[in-house]
């Protein structure tokens, strides 16, 4: 039985890149055996084997060169418990965030299929929502230059990745809804699929009477119009502000057709 490897050897039968071998042991991670002094080549013995499995496996796990580095050097079962701990903590923060993620993509996905789908443009709904988390700006707007000041002044002071179409909303009081005053929003909102996130409202969970139309925030006003006959015509009443928000514009799309924007407006029954 063969008793000591050279470094091509020891990476052929593990599988394993000689430059990797090499890198392991100018950090002082995994070095040779012993190295032949007539010409320097560097051997493992069988013995190394066991240990470049842990190695490699620690790795699997994603721990750092530094904390396997310690534990070889501690050979502490305190010290190995600790890192896998750790290991698991960062394990399920990634988890959550990749949820996040998951859950951001999902919601775009099905704004762009209902903005595809053109049966479902210029349809008034009653819906009912879930609870909602945002973060929300108290602000006057009258005009696209205003919300991008608002969004550019106060939303970044959030650091969010929400600051993008379909998670920003302006909203229209209840006062102002009920006076058919359609053209001044009275505020932002941040959506937050993630409830830890940085938010100051929750929206409840309720009744909604919906729309979706083509066209930005400058064509809303003859929607709200109808809208609100709609929802007196059918034995409702308006019981919070209004949100609108836009699914699709220019920056997912260059057909003016596919611009689409919804309106969100709470309601009770009489």
């Amino acid at each position: 039985m063969k008793e000591y490897f050279s470094v091509n050897e020891m990476a052929k039968l593990n599988d394993i890149n000689p430059r990797t071998l090499r890198y392991y042991d100018e950090i002082g991670l995994f070095s040779p055996s012993f190295c032949d002094e007539n010409n320097s080549y560097r051997y493992y013995d069988i013995e190394k084997f066991e240990e470049l499995d842990f190695i490699r496996y620690m790795r699997y796990l994603n721990i750092s060169i530094a904390d396997i580095k310690k534990i070889m050097a501690e050979t502490d079962i305190t010290s190995y418990k600790d890192t896998l701990n750790k290991q698991l903590t960062s394990i399920e923060e990634d988890i959550n965030k990749l949820k996040a993620i998951k859950g951001k993509i999902n919601q775009r996905l099905s704004d762009v299929e209902l903005v595809s789908d053109k049966s479902k443009i210029n349809i008034i709904e009653i819906k009912k929502i879930d609870k909602r988390y945002a973060f929300q700006i108290i602000a006057k707007i009258e005009n696209d230059e205003e919300l991008n000041f608002a969004l550019s002044s106060k939303g970044r002071e959030l650091k969010s990745n929400s600051l993008i179409i379909g998670n920003v909303a302006v909203t229209i009081s209840r006062d102002d809804l009920r006076s058919k005053k359609y053209g001044i929003y009275n505020g932002l909102l941040i959506f937050n699929h993630d409830s830890k996130a940085k938010q100051n409202i929750i929206i409840k969970e309720g009744l909604f009477c919906c729309k979706r139309f083509q066209g930005g925030h400058s064509d809303a006003a003859v929607h709200y119009k109808d809208m609100y006959e709609y929802i007196h015509s059918n034995g409702y009443a308006i019981s919070g502000y209004a949100i609108e928000r836009t699914c699709a514009n220019h920056m997912i799309s260059s057909n003016i057709m596919d611009y689409v924007t919804e309106i969100q407006i709470p309601i009770e029954r009489l």
